[in-house]
């Protein structure tokens, strides 16, 4: 959402931090798995915004750097969590979620900053 409102270099990797320091100040064990997720999410939509050179913001640019994300996290945590070991439909219920996840909640969050930037509220 915060790309998508902004439209500027480093948007993503600053929310992804702010998200991580309050998710931190409520669960202070998980600081190291918050900051690590800050870094992988950001870091990814980051990539993918260098990647254009912050000229493109069109849907399929966040589109795709949510589902490299999905796919970026669904591989350690399909062996962390052993989904070979689940019954077919669950390791592909786990895999479809892990991709479409991410790719559901960008498309939230390109409405909303869509909204934002329809209402007003962030100027060019």
């Amino acid at each position: 959402m915060a790309q998508q409102a902004l439209r500027a270099p480093w948007v993503a990797l600053i929310t992804h931090a702010i998200a991580a320091l309050i998710g931190i100040a409520f669960v202070p064990a998980m600081a190291g798995r918050y900051l690590l997720a800050a870094v992988v999410f950001g870091g990814v939509q980051e990539a993918v915004s260098a990647l254009t050179r912050y000229r493109h913001w069109e849907p399929w640019r966040f589109l795709l750097s949510s589902a490299v994300t999905g796919i970026v996290i669904a591989v350690p945590l399909w062996f962390a969590f052993d989904v070979a070991a689940l019954p077919v439909w669950g390791a592909i219920g786990f895999a479809v979620l892990f991709v479409i996840g991410p790719v559901a909640w960008t498309l939230v969050g390109l409405g909303l900053g869509g909204a934002l930037r329809r209402a007003g509220v962030i100027r060019a």
